[in-house]
This record gives structure tokens, C-alpha cells and sequence, in this order.
């Protein structure tokens, strides 16, 4: 029995005379095989089996919201640049803050961290991508972070510095006249003999409010020599102040008094012709005039007291 399956023919267009060939049996099947093969693959191809899926119109749609995406994409990098540079201007400010606050001030070099404007401008206006997006959001993040420990410094600097300054004698501790110079060398009034006053000397009547004249703690209250009843407070930043010859003490040693706070009454006891108040401003062991710590006008602090 013929088998047709190894036997193939071929057709001479010139000579018209019809060939038979027979192969051996695989590679006849391996023929058959490759021919269908290669046949599938043609009519797959101009079939359109292996095309996207999509119409052109919903190709067309893809391509416009990816060029939306990509727009709205580069827009928002470009808002962040700008809020960064916002940033950048509120950080650079504080260099003005930082003198008030006697605190060091930032170099330029510090500004150079939180400013990639110069190279993420260039990569918003290509479109950017994701990750360059992310990546100027921590940068952002950075000088944000930046800026709040900035602040921080500078508010702990400003309440240090607030407490320093309410620790030096600024305002009159009675609300009196008083001869600007009585501070320095006089004779004593009561020995007659040459004597350099260390204090100020300010007239009032007995039982006359007494006030501290900056913040602190009570260092001494009792009888002190020749000052009679007296107030000393230390107010922690080399200034001392001394308030003698009073009738009256209302603090206790080791009371923190605040300015303005009332500490005593006026009187006359040590050594003294009559009622006042003597006033000292002693800093680092050295004593200053009064007068030169009278920051507020004299009198402004009882004017405004009145008027409460």
C-alpha cells in the first residue's frame, strides 16, 4: 500500500511533467508541521489577532490623559518649587530674628540644602516624573523640619533671653523723688565725715510701698547693720539690688518676687534722719549708680499702675 503522506509532487512549469519524491517518514511529518506553522502565522497576523485590543479612539484617549497627567504632573512640581523658595525666604528671615535673640547666624551654605530649584525648575519643565516629584517633597520636608528646630532655638533663645532681661533693675523701686546726685562721695549726714554713698537715697513717707525693681529671689531679709530692716534680692544675673532702712518687711529669704512686686514699706530704721528708702544696684560685686537703671521713665511703671 502507497503511503500519499511520504510521497510529495512537484510541477515543472517549463518542462509540464509532474515529479513524485518520497522522504523519509519524520521528516515528512516535520514538513507538514513548519507548512502549518507557517500558514497560522500569516493568517494571525493579517487577521489582527495580535493587535492592542483598543480602537484608535480609545488609543487616542490614552495618549491625551497621559499628556493631562503628565502636564498636571510637571504643574505641581513647579507649586512645590515655589512653596520651597517661600520656605527658603521665611528661613533666611530668621537670620534677622537671630540677632535680636543673640544667637549665631546661619551661613549660606545651610540655604544651599533646602534649594533644588535650580535643578528640579529644568526636570518640572521636561514633565518630571513620580520619583523626582517624591523626591522634591522630602526636600520640602527637610526644610520644613529645618525651619520648626530653627524656631524652636530661637523661641527657647527669646525666653532665656526675656528672663535675662527681666533680671536687670529697670524700674524705680518707689514711687518718690529723688536727688540723681546722691550716689558717690558726700559727707555722712550723720558722722560728718567724707563717705562714698554706694546707693541712692529716695525721700518718701513712712509706710510707702516698696517694689522690686526686677525679678529674683530674696537673699536676705532682716536687719543688715547700719541698713537697717533690709531687702536684698539676687537676681541671678550678676545684679543685686538692696532696699534699706525699711519699716516693714513683707518677703521671706528665698522668695522669687517678680518686678513690681511689693517687698517692704518704707521707714527709718538704721542709720537714718527720717523716712526713705536707700537703693542700691550692685553688679558683680561692684556698685552702679541707681539712676542709670531707671529704664522706664522715671515713673512710667506707677503711672501705669495707677490707671488699673
Amino acid at each position: 500500500m502507497t503511503n500519499f503522506l511520504n510521497r510529495y509532487l512537484f510541477i515543472s512549469r517549463k518542462e509540464l511533467r509532474v515529479r513524485s519524491v518520497k522522504l523519509p517518514h519524520f521528516r515528512s511529518v516535520s514538513a507538514v508541521f513548519i507548512t502549518f506553522l507557517s500558514l497560522s502565522t500569516v493568517i494571525l497576523l493579517t487577521s489582527g489577532f495580535f493587535s492592542t485590543g483598543f480602537s484608535d479612539g480609545e488609543s487616542r484617549a490614552l495618549v491625551d490623559e497621559n499628556s493631562k497627567l503628565k502636564k498636571e504632573l510637571a504643574e505641581l512640581q513647579e507649586e512645590i518649587i515655589r512653596v520651597n523658595g517661600r520656605l527658603a525666604t521665611v528661613i533666611s528671615m530668621n537670620n534677622e530674628i537671630r540677632d535680636i535673640a543673640d544667637l549665631p547666624r546661619i551661613g549660606d551654605e545651610f540655604f544651599s540644602i533646602g534649594d533644588p530649584a535650580a535643578s528640579l525648575s529644568i526636570t518640572a519643565a521636561s514633565g518630571g516624573t513620580l520619583e523626582e516629584v517624591d523626591a522634591t517633597l522630602k526636600m520640602l520636608e527637610k526644610n520644613i523640619e529645618l525651619q520648626s528646630s530653627l524656631n524652636k532655638e530661637i523661641s527657647m533663645a527669646l525666653v532665656d533671653k526675656t528672663a535675662y532681661l527681666r533680671g536687670i533693675p529697670s524700674i524705680l523701686p518707689l514711687d518718690a523723688p529723688f536727688s540723681r546726685t546722691s550716689f558717690g562721695p558726700r559727707k555722712n549726714p550723720i558722722t560728718g565725715k567724707p563717705q562714698f554713698h554706694t546707693g541712692l537715697d529716695i525721700g518718701s513717707t513712712m509706710g510707702q510701698e516698696i517694689i522690686a525693681s526686677a525679678d529674683g529671689i530674696v537673699e536676705k531679709a532682716e536687719t543688715f547693720g547700719g541698713y537697717g530692716l533690709c531687702v536684698i534680692i539676687d537676681h541671678g544675673t550678676g545684679y543685686k539690688t538692696l532696699y534699706g532702712h525699711c519699716s516693714r518687711i513683707i518677703v521671706e529669704k528665698g522668695d522669687k518676687v517678680s518686678r513690681g512686686e511689693v517687698i517692704a514699706l518704707v521707714g527709718s530704721t538704721g542709720m537714718s534722719t527720717g523716712p526713705h528708702l536707700h537703693y542700691e544696684v550692685i553688679y558683680n560685686g561692684e556698685h552702679l549708680n541707681p539712676v542709670d537703671f531707671f529704664f522706664d521713665g522715671d515713673k512710667s511703671f506707677f503711672e501705669k499702675k495707677r490707671k488699673k
